[in-house]
């Protein structure tokens, strides 16, 4: 019993600490971020007309925000990572060195190898971040200049040029982006080694599995928003890295959770699905998304602006338009992203008869919350935090009693919330 009550004080004592640490450190960061970003307004006004003669305003909006933000993430975890990581080191060698002396040269021996290799990396490292911060200050740049300057740009017709210059300004950042990631990627785990993982036509795949185990992350190696690491993604045997990545993207739909839509007209936002497609084909895309009965219930019918992120409609009224969008699109290949998991069950029943049409005559992948609308799948892909667990079909899963039959019985016995999945 006093054990006990002594673990007890001792995890309670723990839950307090890690509190205070964590509420006070963020807040200690936040006031330095505060107090450095007003130090910094206010030295701005003592400059003299010669330094923002020689400067751009997009170079000094990235300073006042994200290099300060920088400041912040490391005075709130620098510290502790600095101190925690020294705590360990030394109280490992300690410990050693009182149980064996050779042992503990011999292990530590390669300390000082790993400590130069983090001086090289954290060089190279910090020059890509000054290429990061330069390429992120030229984009708030151009931004500022070219929405402070739209009715030159508009009136002369020059937006094809202001596109190729940001283009320019964002492909830099983004190859110095690509520049660190290389040097951060050797110290990141990676999260899915994929077998080799073959798409075949007309078949339903279904990916289902606790949340955070990369789901997602595998069917974002479908369009290569992400690269495989190890194995390969082959669609009718081709493996998608030798495939022209817009003729590849071109050939996926993906219906997600999160619905995006652009400020603008319900057509404009449907047909962003195909440019240049016809009213009839728009009309008939909504047809088909169960999408154009609301839609002429609006004041303006399709010319309806549907505010900032689609703001003027329900959840699921802009996910119908995500689905029409995408019926316009007509892609050979399917992803539904936990298209229904956000939604009411009225309308989680009216968008599921949606991409079941949707979803006919193509390769279709579901990753799915609930483990009911995924049963008829011709394929259960079942993942872990070990990548693929198991493979088959609904009634073989459950006769095989793996994690699959272990998730679908806590889900039906109510033991489990669907939205874990």
């Amino acid at each position: 019993m006093l054990v006990s009550a002594v673990l007890s004080l001792l995890f309670a004592l723990k839950a307090v600490f890690r509190f205070g640490q964590s509420y006070y450190g963020h807040i200690l960061a936040q006031k330095l971020e505060r107090d450095m970003r007003r130090e910094f307004f206010y030295h701005l006004q003592k400059l003299s007309f010669a330094f923002f003669d020689d400067r751009k305003t997009g170079d000094i909006m990235s300073r006042v925000t994200n290099d300060i933000s920088k400041v912040n993430d490391m005075s709130n975890h620098a510290p502790e990572d600095i101190f925690s990581s020294v705590l360990m080191i030394g109280g490992s060698f300690i410990f050693l060195v009182s149980l064996n002396l050779k042992l503990a040269l011999i292990t530590f021996l390669p300390v000082p190898v790993l400590f130069w290799f983090s001086i090289k990396f954290g060089a190279r490292m910090f020059s890509g971040f000054r290429r990061v911060n330069r390429a992120v200050a030229e984009i708030n740049h151009r931004l500022e200049n070219t929405i402070a300057g739209i009715r030159v740009v508009q009136s002369f017709t020059r937006e094809g040029y202001e596109k190729e210059r940001f283009d320019k300004d964002n492909d830099y950042y983004y190859e110095s982006y690509a520049g660190v990631l290389k040097y951060l990627a050797a110290f990141m785990s990676a999260t899915i080694f994929a077998e080799d993982f073959t798409i075949l036509l007309v078949i339903a795949s279904a990916l289902v599995g606790p949340s955070g185990v990369g789901k997602s992350t595998l069917c974002s190696l479908i369009p290569r928003f992400y690269d495989v690491q190890e194995g390969a993604i082959l669609v009718d045997g081709m493996d998608v890295r030798d495939i022209r990545l817009k003729s590849l993207r071109e050939k996926v739909g993906i219906v997600q959770q999160d619905v995006f839509l652009f400020t603008g007209t319900v057509r404009e936002n449907i047909a962003y699905g195909r440019p240049g497609a016809s009213d009839e084909e728009i009309i008939e895309a909504a047809k088909d998304a169960n999408a154009h009965d609301f839609i002429m219930q609006l004041p303006n019918g399709y010319d309806t602006n549907v505010g900032e992120k689609g703001v003027k409609l329900s959840g699921g009224q802009k996910q119908r338009i995500s689905i029409a969008r995408v019926f316009l699109k007509n892609p050979p290949i399917l992803i539904l992203d936990e298209a229904t998991s956000s939604l009411d069950n009225e309308s989680e029943r009216i968008i599921q008869d949606s991409l079941e049409r949707l979803s006919k005559n193509r390769t279709t992948f579901v990753i799915a919350h609930r483990l009911s609308t995924i049963q008829h799948a011709r394929e259960i892909i079942v993942m872990s935090e070990k990548g693929i667990e198991e493979k088959g079909s609904h009634e073989a899963l459950l006769a095989k009693g793996g994690l699959y039959s272990r998730l679908y019985n806590a889900q039906f016995d109510g033991l489990m919330p669907e939205n874990v999945l």
